[in-house]
């Protein structure tokens, strides 16, 4: 220790070390070398004279010295003394700045409730924002040394088996200080239990956290399932079960603190209902706010357990922080909580089809909070239901490959056929294949060659009518097109296996243009007349027999001989035809895919597509206004103007999502035009992208209605 020590200044404050005397200082203008000076110490609190003593003048005249030996008792109350000092000479004195005088060490002893030393005891020593680390070692005392001035405190830190619990301060203020203290058990969840580790955190003797990795902390709680007491991980209501660790040491009345944390509102989903709560929990002094609740809780027993409930809402993806702890800290364990829901699909395939790597579309449904799960082995079909079927459940299942084939591959091998799904036999798959296993929370997935609807939604059957089709002279062969292109004719109506080309009849002319005996002729057109192509098309052929055809009844050759006659036919009937060309299609328990075999990047957009529909994707702010569709598409909290990029129409049926889309090509009446790099790059987009490698899954608007969505149902 040195003899003096010298002010220094800090904010206007003159900060010295007590380390023997402290050399004061003034200036006295005028002065003879032989006045003599007076130095007066006051408390800066009240002004009240605290020492008195005499000084000298320099040989200059001006500068006025002194020694002052301020009195801080190492064991009194006070660590430092706030002073200022007056110099006075003749009628002269000068008034300095503050100046503190303090220790610049603390002296601290740990003892038990008894008031026995306590070894060993962490603690954490702050003065403003200096901070200091340690314990207490084996005689129950710390002395920290070469400290800042200001108020000092003291944290008392525990370590991996107890926390310490302050019992009373016996001495705390100054630089020699006292606290009882008392150990106790930490607490641990027993269930949750990451790892099974209880979400215990770490601590080392010094106050410092041994930080594990976040699986240790980490609880996701399946929210869209029901509660269920064999699966605790399971509703929206979490019961946690806390007890002290080990279980032995926790004794009947002992308390356990919970504190719940939840993030800022713009972390969380903007759905609303229901409400996230620490059930019972209120505003305490170690949780409160918005965002924080506390709770309380008491040991019935020893080596019991108690519960807390939480309710965590139905968003996915939110998060909760629990900390719990045998004192107010909450500092002994922590589980962070995400709500997740898990939905599943049940395989159904066509035999002979195989299931795709799906790990593509899993991912983007992990990015909303929702786990993708085959329930079971896939279900195998080989056979559909009876054609004549009706309701749904009749129809054409499966059909030659060269239904579709594309005119310059053959099928291989020829007889090879293929599977149509569609509204005609949609309810047999839905309720004849589809086990239902899951209930709500599980749909069919089906993987089909095509999708195929020879009916629509209420199963009529797709019939077109034409007349007064003309079929000019004199060829025999003539081609008749299907009313509507956008539909598509095949050998056999797809709604019943029937001839799709019924009710035909011809007319003659009337006039002068074919001799009198042709004019005013009429009849019917037979089946056998009329040769559809097996491939499909918008088009079809009338055979007319030829008019010299003896093996031919008379009356059969009469439109033959008027064509040959240069005459002109009109022709009218009807054509069943089918809604074909669908990469995939959802409705009611299930959705249809069309298998494209080798193309792994489709197949994963399809069913994170078609899946998103039954998960209501997406919200469409141009949704025509017929009272239900807020109440479909919108989670509590949301509007349609939270899903900017949401629309219906534009040539695509339902609603969509065109993320991607230039801002210029947005009004565009039909997106089907659109060039590769203006498609839109969402899952939800209305259709396949021409490339692929644009695809970035669900966007940001879709995740967060996908997290909003409650997924208590995909029907």
């Amino acid at each position: 220790m040195t003899d003096t020590a010298t002010p220094q200044q800090s904010a206007g404050v003159q900060y010295v070390v007590m380390e023997g005397e402290v050399q004061l200082q003034a200036r006295l203008e005028g002065l003879e070398a032989c006045t003599e000076v007076t130095f007066d110490i006051h408390r800066a609190s009240d002004g009240g004279l605290v020492d008195s003593v005499p000084g000298e003048l320099a040989r200059d005249g001006v500068t006025a010295t002194a020694a002052w030996r301020p009195e801080l008792d190492p064991e009194g109350d006070a660590r430092g003394l706030r002073v200022y000092y007056v110099a006075r000479a003749d009628d002269l004195e000068v008034t300095s700045p503050e100046l503190e005088v303090y220790l610049d060490w603390v002296e601290v002893t740990s003892l038990d409730p008894e008031g026995n030393p306590l070894p060993d005891c962490g603690y954490t020593l702050t003065i403003g924002r200096f901070e200091r680390h340690g314990h207490t070692g084996l005689d129950g005392t710390f002395r920290e040394v070469g400290l800042p001035p200001g108020d000092v405190e003291v944290e008392w830190n525990g370590d991996s088996d107890a926390a310490l619990v302050l019992v009373e301060w016996l001495d705390e203020t100054g630089p020699t200080r006292k606290a009882k203290l008392q150990r106790v058990p930490r607490v641990t969840f027993v269930w949750p239990s990451p790892e099974g580790d209880g979400g215990r955190r770490f601590w080392l003797g010094d106050g410092g956290e041994l930080h594990l990795q976040d699986r240790f902390h980490a609880h996701q709680q399946l929210t869209n399932l029901d509660a269920d007491p064999a699966h605790p991980e399971r509703g929206e209501r979490l019961t946690c079960r806390v007890g002290f660790w080990p279980a032995s040491t926790g004794k009947g009345g002992d308390k356990i603190y919970v504190k719940a944390e939840w993030p800022p509102a713009d972390r969380l989903s903007k759905r609303n209902a229901p409400a996230r709560a620490l059930v019972g929990g209120a505003d305490k002094p170690w949780a409160s706010g918005a965002n924080a609740k506390g709770l309380e809780l008491t040991l019935q027993a020893e080596g019991g357990e108690v519960t807390f409930e939480v309710d965590l809402g139905l968003a996915g993806g939110d998060q909760v922080t629990l900390s719990i702890g045998s004192t107010d800290r909450c500092e002994d364990a922590r589980l962070v909580v995400t709500n997740w829901r898990t939905v599943y699909y049940q395989p159904t395939l066509r035999r002979g089809l195989t299931l795709p790597d799906l790990s593509q579309a899993e991912g983007w449904f992990a990015d909303g909070a929702v786990t993708l799960e085959a329930d079971g082995a896939a279900v195998q079909v080989d056979a559909g239901p009876p054609a004549g079927g009706v309701d749904g459940k009749g129809g054409l299942t499966f059909v030659p490959a060269e239904w579709y084939w594309d005119g310059s591959t053959p099928p291989d091998p020829p007889t090879h056929q293929i599977m149509l799904v569609g509204h005609h036999n949609w309810n047999h798959f839905e309720e004849d294949v589809f086990l239902e296993r899951k209930g709500a929370l599980g749909v069919n997935l089906v993987l089909c060659d095509r999708v195929c609807h020879g009916t629509n939604h209420l199963h009529a059957p797709y019939v077109q009518s034409f007349a007064n089709v003309e079929l000019p002279g004199p060829d025999l062969t003539q081609m008749v097109d299907v009313p509507d292109p956008a539909m598509r004719l095949f050998a056999r109506a797809v709604h019943d296996g029937s001839f799709p080309v019924v009710n035909v009849r011809w007319t003659g002319p009337t006039d002068a243009s074919v001799p009198a005996e042709l004019r005013n002729k009429s009849g019917t057109v037979p089946e056998a007349w009329i040769e559809v192509p097996s491939m499909g098309g918008s088009y079809y052929f009338i055979v007319f027999p030829a008019p010299d055809d003896a093996s031919v009844p008379e009356a059969e050759r009469l439109p033959g001989q008027i064509l040959a006659a240069g005459g002109t036919l009109k022709v009218r009937g009807q054509v069943y035809v089918a809604d074909a060309g669908f990469a995939g299609w959802a409705r009611g328990k299930q959705v249809a895919l069309a298998k494209d075999e080798g193309d792994d990047a489709v197949m994963n957009y399809l069913v994170a597509h078609e899946v998103g529909h039954k998960m209501h994707q997406a919200a469409a702010n141009n949704a025509p206004s017929q009272g239900w569709e807020a109440a479909y598409y919108l989670p509590p909290g949301f509007a349609f103007s939270d899903h900017p990029r949401g629309y219906q129409g534009h040539n695509h049926v339902g609603g969509h999502c065109n993320f991607g889309v230039p801002d210029a090509k947005v009004s565009e009446p039909d997106y089907t035009t659109l060039a590769a790099d203006e498609q839109g790059t969402c899952a939800m987009f209305g259709m396949v992208l021409s490339d692929m490698s644009r695809l970035i899954g669900f966007c940001e608007h879709c995740l967060k209605f996908t997290r909003g969505y409650d997924m208590k149902s995909v029907h």
